[in-house]
């Protein structure tokens, strides 16, 4: 029978990793072209990232930047990561 701490540690687990990755994307946004990005407006559906809430300025600036912002992202050991949008 399935127990409901069983699976209440494998959601903590998904969640957990998910804020991981967010903050590094954040972290390297932060690095990479100086935009403070909160986690909160930065969404992850694998193998894509969406940001939301950001200027048009900000949006061209992370598109500019995209290869190298992606290769640093992938660096960091979370889930392989393919595109910005």
């Amino acid at each position: 029978m399935f127990n409901i701490s069983q699976f209440l540690e494998r959601l903590k687990k998904i969640s957990g990793s998910s804020i991981n990755t967010r903050t590094e994307v954040s972290r390297i946004l932060k690095e990479q072209i100086g935009l403070n990005v909160p986690i909160e407006a930065i969404e992850l559906k694998p193998p894509k990232i969406y940001i939301k809430n950001i200027s048009q300025a900000a949006r061209s600036e992370i598109y500019i930047r995209k290869e190298i912002i992606i290769k640093e992202i992938n660096k960091t050991g979370t889930r392989p990561l393919v595109d910005i949008r």
